[in-house]
């Protein structure tokens, strides 16, 4: 059931209670607070933009519906696969600067080390 409430409205319910009152008092307080009408329902269309907005992304992050919970816990170790292999190439080049960095801080300290000529 809440699954359903999530794919028509994008928010589980608690959410969307908490974006709603948000933004009823910032309607109120901004139009108490200016006395003008304008602004009290610039804010409400900015509410209402937020919403939509928090919407749209909700409803993307979700699986398809026709995927199965199978499906979409092998879509999510495929992802996690890929992202492993970049942090592995990522972890080859810091290494393999690590190691540039070690030889040019030991070239450096090698000329002051040499006995001095007289």
């Amino acid at each position: 059931m809440m699954n359903g409430w999530k794919r028509v409205f994008g928010l589980d319910p608690v959410d969307m209670v908490i974006h709603l009152m948000v933004a009823s008092f910032l309607v109120a307080a901004l139009g108490d607070a200016t006395r003008n009408d304008t602004v009290a329902l610039l804010t409400a269309a900015a509410g209402l933009l937020a919403y939509a907005w928090r919407r749209q992304r909700a409803l993307s992050a979700m699986p398809a519906t026709g995927l199965t919970s199978g499906e979409v816990k092998l879509a999510e170790l495929d992802a996690q696969a890929e992202e492993l292999h970049e942090l592995r190439g990522r972890m080859a080049e810091l290494e393999e600067r690590l190691d540039f960095t070690e030889r040019l801080l030991a070239q450096q300290r090698e000329p002051a080390q040499l006995p001095r000529g007289g």
